[in-house]
């Protein structure tokens, strides 16, 4: 009997091993197959190529990212690399030709950002996907939207200041940002939306603020300029 009972023990553990390493190596081929693709779709461009991001508009690579989610749902592989398909999504569909496609466009991939954001609420992937979704908005012309999304980013700039995941910092070197040009520049998509709607005073009050707390931030941006634009009644940005 107890020599029965020995054996069981023992297969037991043997099949708790196995079981442990499969799942290590299941891990491994997920992770190996979303850096091969981000590190194509993020390639560095040649130096004669007109294209900032060559590998976002190859639709081989695209594919192996959609191949991602669907291979390992809800696993934290496929997250990111839909965060990375609403990404080039983004970029993408701002060359839709007409306002019309364009909004529906981005409202589109801020939907993509919205599903990611739920996915994962308290991740680095959310943080990254609250600041696309929130550019998809302005890029739609969903003024309250964009102004609901945005003025969480700055209740909470700390944290997307802080984060230090490399998938996050990642994400933000593609939008030439850094967590600290977050702040800024949504402060700054916040002046756009005002003065499109034509509260050219909020738009004020919004820039002299912006140029007060981040004074070298706004001289690049040369923002002094635009607000005496915007206080001799025109409109500095085309919309």
């Amino acid at each position: 009997m107890r020599t029965i009972i020995r054996m069981l023990v023992c297969v037991s553990l043997v099949g708790g091993v196995v079981k442990a390493a499969t799942k290590d190596s299941a891990t491994e081929q997920r992770r190996s197959d979303l850096t091969a693709a981000l590190r194509e779709l993020n390639a560095q461009p040649p130096q004669d190529s007109y294209q900032e991001h060559p590998g976002w508009h190859k639709s081989e690579v695209r594919e192996k990212l959609k191949g991602i989610v669907t291979k390992y749902p809800n696993s934290e592989e496929a997250i990111t690399a839909e965060l990375w398909l609403a990404t080039v999504e983004l970029e993408t569909g701002q060359a839709a030709s007409g306002r019309a496609k364009k909004g529906e466009s981005m409202l589109s991939v801020a939907s993509t950002f919205e599903r990611v954001i739920k996915s994962s609420p308290h991740s680095w992937q959310a943080k990254a996907a609250h600041v696309g979704r929130a550019s998809a908005l302005f890029g739609a012309k969903r003024w309250d939207e964009f102004r609901a999304e945005a003025g969480d980013i700055l209740t909470n700039t700390a944290e997307y200041r802080a984060e230090s995941n490399t998938g996050y910092l990642e994400f933000l070197r593609a939008h030439k940002m850094s967590g600290a040009d977050v702040e800024p520049e949504f402060r700054w998509m916040m002046i756009v939306a005002a003065s499109c709607e034509e509260k050219a005073s909020e738009a004020i009050a919004l820039a002299e603020d912006l140029q007060s707390k981040f004074p070298e931030w706004s001289a690049k941006r040369k923002l002094g300029g635009t607000i005496e634009l915007l206080k001799s009644g025109k409109k500095p940005f085309g919309c």
